[in-house]
């Protein structure tokens, strides 16, 4: 029987279950895409329940293959997301969305309460600009002023992450990833919960914060603590280069992290979508944002439509088309990245012969907002960006992205699935302190 870890790999739109062996080759794989349902207001959610079949329902079929002896188990996953339990160990809410509106007032008297009404001073204090509902932080604010009875019959809510650990643990606890990602918990100056969340009693409601990769054991195999996705997916990169490099993780959200960088965040940065991550051991990362995929997807349906082809009709375009017409204008960036004002056109596919130049332009506008968002949080030392996720097989991206670089080594696929050969070091790591 060949020794093998399962790592899970949770993102918004594909679940993975992936199979390691010992060297960290993935020698299974499997994955999901599931509907989405709906919370109580209507907004569509990740359907928790069917998550959490799904994993333990993974682990019960690979469990049983006799070619594997499972050693350890570990979870990453996409962040801003909380599973408030009962005393039971079963979610009490959906699996808010991490883009459902935050109410207005509610900001308002958040802000007036502890920040004296000032935006600016809450990203200062926990490096993350206000984001409402990406806060995660004030998904758990809204919840106990929206809904106090649900409130009060929360025994504890977890990070995405370790409710799976949880699952197979019965463990609680909380890990620095995810407290470290935009959360709005954090008090960056004084490395511990922010005094508002004292205030609220907020911390009473989440598990102990442990920098340890090991949750617990189930049948004599190790089950990590979990991480988020974006710290998970860098820590393959730190682990070989010591040089000083940048990580674009793309996906639905583009994040660009910078290990190297350790100054404070500005004002300017702050407003434009950057922030501070923290790793497993609790060191600050910096980084910026930017909903690339989103737009990306939202305008290539766009194209589709306007000429009349495929909506996939992107992914036979190898080399750029020549384009005398290159304004683009972001459709789904308000509020996030570079340029977060809200856009009062929309981008004209009418001055473009067909779908090459359209797709040309869109790539070309994408990889200069691009730009503008790396530039927030690089440095002069920096000599490799490594592009990770869904943009690193695509060649105008690189193509542009390089063009705006000349002087820089751009590396795709490094490692192709960093995310989980992340999450597979962690709790690896680990088998020598057990």
């Amino acid at each position: 029987m060949e020794e093998v870890y399962l790592i899970y790999d949770i993102g918004k739109t594909n679940k993975k279950c992936l199979v390691f062996s010992h060297d960290g080759k993935v020698v299974d794989e499997y994955s999901e895409q599931f509907a989405e349902t709906t919370d109580e207001d209507g907004f569509p959610c990740e359907d928790i329940l069917k998550l959490k079949e799904w994993v333990l329902g993974q682990y019960n079929l690979l469990s049983k293959k006799e070619a594997y002896k499972i050693k350890a188990i570990n979870f990453a996953t996409y962040g801003a997301s909380f599973v408030h339990i009962d005393e039971h160990g079963n979610p009490l809410t959906p699996l808010y969305n991490y883009l459902k509106p935050f109410p207005e007032q509610l900001k308002k008297d958040f802000l007036s309460k502890y920040f004296n009404h000032n935006a600016d001073e809450f990203a200062l204090e926990t490096a993350s600009p206000f984001m409402g509902m990406l806060n995660s932080g004030l998904q758990l604010y809204w919840l106990k002023h929206k809904q106090p009875e649900v409130w009060k019959t929360i025994q504890y809510s977890l990070h995405l992450p370790q409710y799976l650990s949880y699952l197979f643990t019965g463990k609680l606890l909380s890990d620095y990833t995810s407290v470290g990602c935009h959360t709005g918990l954090w008090d960056v100056t004084k490395q511990t919960y922010h005094s508002w969340v004292l205030a609220e009693g907020i911390d009473q409601k989440i598990p102990v914060l442990t920098a340890v990769p090991v949750a617990g054991e189930k049948d004599g195999i190790l089950i990590g603590t979990g991480l988020h996705d974006s710290s998970s997916a860098l820590i393959p990169y730190l682990k070989k280069y010591k040089a000083p490099f940048l990580l674009i993780s793309t996906g639905t959200w583009c994040i660009n992290l910078n290990p190297f960088n350790a100054t404070a965040l500005t004002q300017e940065q702050l407003q434009k979508d950057s922030l501070c991550y923290l790793q497993a051991n609790a060191q600050p990362v910096k980084a910026s944002r930017i909903f690339l995929g989103k737009e990306h997807e939202y305008q290539t349906k766009r194209i589709a439509a306007h000429f009349h082809v495929q909506e996939d009709f992107y992914k036979s375009i190898e080399h750029p088309a020549t384009i005398h017409v290159a304004e683009f204008i972001p459709a789904c960036m308000e509020g996030s990245g570079p340029k977060p004002q809200q856009q009062q056109t929309e981008w004209n596919l009418s001055v473009f012969s067909n779908e090459q130049e359209a797709y040309t332009a869109l790539l070309k506008g994408l990889t200069d907002l691009l730009k503008q968002s790396i530039d927030l949080v690089n440095t002069n030392e920096v000599t490799d960006f490594f592009i990770d996720g869904g943009f690193a097989a695509n060649r105008l991206f690189k193509y542009y992205l390089q063009k705006n670089y000349p002087h820089i080594n751009i590396a795709t696929v490094e490692f192709p699935q960093a995310t989980a050969l992340g999450a597979y070091l962690n709790i690896k790591s680990a088998e020598s302190l057990t």
